[in-house]
């Protein structure tokens, strides 16, 4: 086999078992796909051979056919079909903006780009778009390395409206569970749109030191923008374990808020809480998903009270004798 070493390239050498005299050399340059893409950026960059104009943000952008074509399954199929944009020579993009498109072509055409918190959301969806799926997975991955209490309710929200971002929406959801109670005391979460607040607060995993901090967060919330907002007072009291709230709590609110007062879907609720708990106090039986509470932090109570006909109490495990009452105490108190 011959020495190919002193080439300073990738060769192979392999000797025709057939005939003795001959010889088949297998040549190869790994950097030569480097030097052609290289070069078709250079095409690009001064206008040379290029077949098609991509408007993106008022902006044209000269580029291949064939680079295009070879590099997305979106540009395939639109040069393949037939779409009138097989023949165009101009293709409009009105969906991606002027310096999106700019690092998308940069990615085409030379396999790189630089993701900043400034372009992440903006580049993922153009690729998303355009199918680039390994530079929209690349977004994915920067955004979830990224996600902190500060921006997790602007990714959530980000990250329901993109139907191929579904780890991310885990991810940022985690944190929130993680981190209510910083969460709600960002200026964000007052624009939280309705929808995901309910998504939110219908979590099981909300770690808490009360329900009152999710009582508290929510009518800030509606507050906020009251005139748009009241007509989801009701959907967003629903996600609420009032009944877990401190019967002082309620009746201070239902009492001094003019938000509760004014609000028949929050006065009601409130009233049905006070009332569950005076049901709970005079030994009756209250169950229901309001009754029954979310995650709590590390090192809080999780108890079970359990109120027999005698009116003794004790702590138990989770299931409960016929008639007796079953109250979930968490780390809320009786009051009174």
């Amino acid at each position: 086999m011959a020495d190919f070493a002193h080439c300073g390239i990738s060769s192979i050498c392999i000797q025709d078992l057939t005939d003795g005299n001959k010889t088949v050399v297998v040549h190869r340059q790994p950097s030569r796909a480097i030097t052609v893409l290289e070069n078709l950026r250079e095409m690009r960059q001064n206008a040379e051979f290029t077949d098609v104009v991509l408007c993106a943000g008022g902006v044209d952008f000269p580029c291949h056919k064939a680079v295009l074509a070879a590099s997305s399954p979106y540009f395939r199929a639109m040069f393949t079909s037939d779409l009138r944009e097989r023949n165009s020579q101009r293709i409009q993009l009105p969906e991606i903006y002027s310096d999106t498109m700019a690092l998308i072509l940069d990615y085409v055409y030379s396999g790189e780009v630089k993701i900043t918190l400034e372009n992440v959301q903006s580049l993922f969806q153009a690729a998303d778009f355009l199918d680039y799926n390994n530079l929209s997975a690349g977004c994915i991955v920067f955004l979830k390395n990224n996600i902190t209490v500060d921006n997790c309710i602007d990714l959530i929200q980000f990250a329901s409206r993109c139907s191929s971002s579904g780890s991310l929406l885990d991810a940022a959801m985690t944190l929130l569970d993680n981190n209510f109670e910083n969460v709600t005391k960002n200026r964000a979460f007052l624009d939280i749109e309705p929808d995901i607040l309910i998504r939110v607060l219908t979590s099981e995993s909300i770690r808490l030191t009360s329900e009152e901090t999710i009582v508290f967060a929510c009518l800030r919330w509606l507050a906020h923008d009251l005139e748009r907002r009241e007509k989801h007072s009701g959907d967003i009291v629903n996600c609420i374990r009032l009944p877990l709230v401190k019967e002082t709590v309620l009746k201070h609110l239902r009492a001094n808020s003019s938000l509760v007062r004014e609000s028949s879907s929050l006065y009601d609720a409130f009233n049905e809480a006070i009332c569950c708990q005076i049901l709970i106090q005079s030994g009756k039986r209250v169950l229901g998903a309001q009754t029954y509470p979310r995650h709590i932090l590390p090192g809080q109570r999780s108890e079970v009270m359990m109120i027999m006909e005698d009116n003794t109490t004790q702590t138990m495990g989770r299931s409960f004798a016929a008639r007796s009452l079953v109250y979930f105490l968490a780390v809320y108190e009786w009051d009174g």
